[in-house]
């Protein structure tokens, strides 16, 4: 029997075949992919000689060739150290660190990619995607990160059992960004695009339970609230985003507990800054911070633009509307009601519900804005009743133009 060559090029022991060269990174790669315990075109090094030699139908060849590649590896590895750092990835026959993580790079953006595009096509597409072979229709996982593992909904929010759907694993050792990072770039992107693939990241990265939707849900009012650089129809149009990928993905419960934890927590803060029986709250004869009032002003915008999204329902939005109206006492309040009204269109007079509605608002809130004394404000500031009475012919116009001109033909 020959001895083996110590060259470079390495050869299996009685093959001609050449051996591709062993990185050390290898074992993690390859060590994710199910079903798969060796690597491609090479003995795993990991295999024990001793349980080899002890296997019946394994002969001395065998062995033999398990000692020399445990000694090929060990070569190699030694020759790599004697390389400097800097020179491995162009001077060495296995590639350095900064390759493999260029590679993990341009994997995640072609993952990502093809994730965002095939989500996309199946919202404009609606149905489930039929696999070839498979006796009914699944729905694909193409959200799923590295082996999704769907979390199980909390008692609270038990569901109907559901078929499992298919775990796909596109490329593998993709590394998934933190979930702040996530978050913060589906907040500040313009690109419907761009907020579907974080969305769906956000949706699928993390094992969801009820503090952990809860926190989601803090951290886009707190996000709403107190940065002024943060467009809120953006934030609420990820929201959105957010609400339909925990459905693509097939997590109900996270959905809905989703929906209800974000009405439940806009509504909560705005009772806090707008309700004048709570003692934060914006009333007469209390001196409110600037940046305070700015963060209350910014979560009507926020109320407002979740509305528009179907985050938040008629109903509740009336409630709000309809308690603004019934304590203003400061010119505050006036703005309030302006903010949250501005750019909303006519869908909250909508039906018949929505109709007595903008019969009360009409017939109640001129009233109660014209009973408001002169120069009444948190932040001190004066006004006359010519700015007043424009400022209610303004909102009057923003829920009917015709009664607008009806009013001002009155004062």
């Amino acid at each position: 029997m020959s001895k083996p060559s110590s060259s470079t090029s390495t050869t299996e022991y009685g093959s001609s075949a050449p051996m591709p060269p062993i990185h050390r990174m290898e074992n993690r790669i390859w060590a994710d992919i199910p079903n798969t315990t060796i690597r491609p075109g090479s003995l795993s090094c990991k295999t024990d000689s001793w349980n080899i030699a002890s296997h019946n139908e394994v002969d001395k060849n065998t062995i033999n060739l398990v000692a020399f590649v445990e000694k090929e590896r060990e070569r190699r590895e030694a020759n790599l150290a004697k390389v400097p750092y800097s020179t491995r990835y162009t001077n060495s026959i296995i590639p350095g660190d900064e390759y493999w993580k260029l590679v993990q790079i341009r994997a995640e953006s072609y993952r990502d990619r093809w994730l965002a595009r095939h989500h996309l096509y199946r919202r404009r597409h609606a149905g489930p995607c039929v696999v070839k072979g498979d006796p009914k229709p699944t729905l694909l996982y193409s959200t799923g990160g590295i082996w999704h593992n769907k979390s199980s909904p909390p008692q609270q929010y038990a569901t109907k059992p559901q078929a499992a759907a298919r775990a796909t694993r596109l490329l593998p050792n993709v590394i998934a960004p933190t979930w702040t990072q996530v978050f913060h770039y589906g907040c500040t992107s313009t690109s419907t695009y761009d907020r579907v693939k974080r969305a769906m990241q956000l949706a699928d990265w993390h094992r969801w339970d009820v503090d952990t939707i809860q926190q989601l849900v803090e951290t886009f009012v707190e996000r709403a609230t107190t940065n002024p650089r943060t467009k809120l129809a953006t934030m609420a149009k990820f929201a959105s985003e957010v609400y339909q990928a925990f459905g693509d993905a097939g997590q109900e419960w996270a959905k809905h507990a989703f929906k209800i934890d974000l009405g439940s927590a806009v509504k909560c803060l705005f009772q806090k800054w707008w309700d004048t029986t709570q003692a934060t709250a914006i009333c007469v004869g209390r001196s409110i911070k600037q940046v305070d009032l700015a963060s209350a002003n910014r979560l009507l915008e926020f109320i407002a633009d979740l509305y528009e999204e179907e985050l938040i329902t008629q109903s509740d939005l009336w409630k709000m509307v309809r308690q603004l109206m019934n304590n203003i006492n400061v010119i505050e309040h006036v703005r309030a009601l302006r903010l949250i009204l501005d750019h909303r269109g006519q869908s909250l007079w909508e039906e018949s519900r929505g109709r007595r509605n903008k019969e009360i608002l009409l017939r109640v809130f001129p009233r109660k804005a014209e009973a408001l004394p002169d120069n009444t404000s948190v932040e001190r500031a004066g006004f006359g009743r010519q700015e007043l009475r424009a400022l209610i012919a303004d909102i009057i116009t923003l829920v009917d133009p015709w009664e607008s001109s009806a009013y001002l033909e009155c004062v």
